[in-house]
């Protein structure tokens, strides 16, 4: 197929638009009008609560994990002191 062809099979298409526009009258734009503005939406809240979902599983992953890493260097220090030192400065 040509650029030709292409252009003008986009020209057509283009113009048919139009007619089916005119055609559907006000109530039919209005309803049109519609379904974009909730396709935009729904596009716009997906993105939004996905996005806060992730922010609200990592602080709960994170405040999951702080306390067990408190606890097992709590546990470190009991057991051995000198290692639990050294253990914490990246030594062992």
């Amino acid at each position: 197929m040509s650029q030709q062809d292409r252009f003008s099979r986009l020209r057509q298409s283009l113009a048919n638009l139009r007619v089916d526009w005119v055609e559907i009258g006000g109530l039919g734009r209005l309803a049109v009008a519609g379904v974009v503005l909730a396709l935009t939406v729904t596009l716009i809240l997906g993105a939004s609560i996905t996005r806060s979902a992730r922010g609200h599983l990592l602080d709960a992953r994170s405040a999951m994990v702080a306390p067990i890493s408190v606890h097992s260097h709590r546990f470190l220090q009991r057991l051995t002191p000198h290692y639990a030192a050294g253990f914490c400065k990246g030594t062992q």
